[in-house]
């Protein structure tokens, strides 16, 4: 009878640890958060259409995290969002600068794998 709990304890804590270590997805902290939110924002704005990185993964990454980062994170996320979105792109130096912004904001994360960079076209 001992031996009978004593297993089915160990076979519990075995179907209990498995999913945890079979989910091996990185949660992000919130500065992490909106870093790749901006990134994302960057590689939507539409001057910067022609060489956009592929932004696929992090951007499926930051949806799920979405649900766990901090209202503040997510507040400020959306505020830096729009005001990239809402950037000037009027002239070939502003497109320059956006660009730039962008390279910089995605760096880690090309490092990393989650963005793929594109080429960037000659002026």
């Amino acid at each position: 009878m001992m031996r009978a709990s004593i297993c089915a304890g160990v076979v519990a804590a075995i179907s209990f640890v498995a999913p945890a270590g079979a989910q091996t997805q990185t949660l992000m902290t919130d500065t992490q958060f909106i870093n790749a939110s901006v990134c994302i924002a960057y590689a939507q704005h539409r001057a910067l259409a022609d060489d956009a990185p592929n932004v696929e993964a992090l951007r499926e990454l930051v949806a799920d995290q979405g649900r766990r980062v901090t209202p503040p994170a997510a507040a400020r996320a959306q505020t830096r969002k729009r005001a990239i979105r809402r950037a000037d792109a009027d002239t070939p130096e502003q497109v320059a600068e956006l660009r730039a912004n962008r390279d910089r904001a995605c760096s880690n994360f090309v490092a990393t794998g989650l963005v793929q960079a594109a080429n960037t076209p000659t002026p």
